[in-house]
């Protein structure tokens, strides 16, 4: 399983946009289901974050891990404000603020189903 690269696709004083595209599809056998983390998105504590795209029967749900490491193995789960699991479905897809500000941020197809197609646009924002 190869990781999704990320890109910036827009970049101010104060904001940025980070773009994964998350894709599983079985033929021809391409496997890019978890992206790559962004690090240091602590510097940035205001974030939010919108999944679209050729869910299927897919889950992509949103992780974050504080290990100053090139490689963590402890991810876990990032909340809304009101405490629910950013969990990202075809019938969920939106815009929500992300709780937590961790050092390193990355989305995850949870639900692997073929031919899955999801855009993943991290809105952060810094002072």
């Amino acid at each position: 399983m190869a990781t999704a690269a990320y890109s910036v696709i827009y970049e101010s004083v104060a904001v940025k946009v980070i773009k994964w595209t998350l894709k599983h599809v079985t033929t021809p056998a391409f496997d890019e289901r978890v992206g790559a983390p962004y690090v240091f998105s602590g510097r940035y504590p205001d974030k939010s974050i919108q999944m679209y795209g050729t869910f299927g029967a897919g889950t992509v749900k949103l992780e974050g891990s504080n290990e100053v490491v090139a490689a963590p193995t402890s991810w876990v789960s990032l909340n809304d404000p009101n405490g629910n699991e950013l969990v990202f479905t075809a019938a969920t897809q939106r815009i929500e603020q992300v709780l937590e500000n961790p050092m390193q941020i990355r989305p995850n197809m949870t639900t692997l189903v073929a031919d899955v197609e999801i855009t993943v646009l991290l809105l952060i924002k810094g002072k």
